[in-house]
């Protein structure tokens, strides 16, 4: 079953934790432009159902606990984006000169909000990033998941959270180099040109 939550005016950090105990992945969405709509997606978070009862309920869903931990794919969108800023660095050091930064320009005007979120890097598990997007007075926050890629959590609960650290995605980058850089393969289907001579 897919979930969607309309988080309203809410503050993202506070509906979406990916902190504390888990290792979270952000996969990013590295647009020239970003203003507007704006998606990525998350794994292992944690997300505040508390206030989404009634969302979740009208989509066939009820939960004792507070809390459901995403082990699997979360999709964030976000409408009335203006831009954000990324800060990347090894393993969440505190060094100031292992942090790299990538910026989409804006201009903060009065109401302007921020949604704060952070993880692993998708592509380079041993980075972490720090994503902060500035969006406008009128903006939306959509979450949709997979049900089957979540469980009901509770973070006071010690087997709660042991559930939770079992089903937490693993993901690692295999850095492989992909098949259109070996030499090999790439002269088998290609030759020296650009079009397929023939199917894999």
């Amino acid at each position: 079953m897919i979930l969607t939550i309309d988080i309203g005016d809410e503050e993202f950090d506070s509906i979406v934790d990916s902190s504390g105990e888990f290792q979270p992945i952000i996969f990013l969405n590295f647009a020239s432009d970003i203003k507007g709509l704006y998606e990525f997606e998350l794994a292992n978070t944690v997300i505040n159902i508390f206030d989404f009862e009634d969302q979740l309920q009208m989509q066939g869903f009820f939960s004792k606990e507070d809390s459901l931990f995403v082990f699997g794919k979360l999709k964030v969108q976000i409408d009335g984006v203006k831009g954000a800023n990324l800060k990347w660095s090894k393993d969440k050091s505190l060094k100031k000169e292992s942090e790299k930064y990538y910026n989409w320009p804006y201009t903060i005007n009065k109401d302007d909000r921020v949604c704060y979120c952070g993880g692993y890097l998708s592509f380079l598990t041993d980075y972490y990033a720090t994503l902060m997007i500035v969006t406008g007075s009128k903006y939306q926050i959509k979450l949709t998941f997979d049900l089957k890629e979540s469980i009901p959590f509770n973070s006071m609960d010690n087997n709660s959270l042991q559930q939770a650290k079992l089903k937490q995605f693993q993901y690692k980058n295999e850095n492989f180099q992909g098949k259109l850089f070996d030499n090999d393969f790439f002269k088998e289907y290609f030759l020296t040109g650009r079009k397929a001579i023939k199917d894999e």
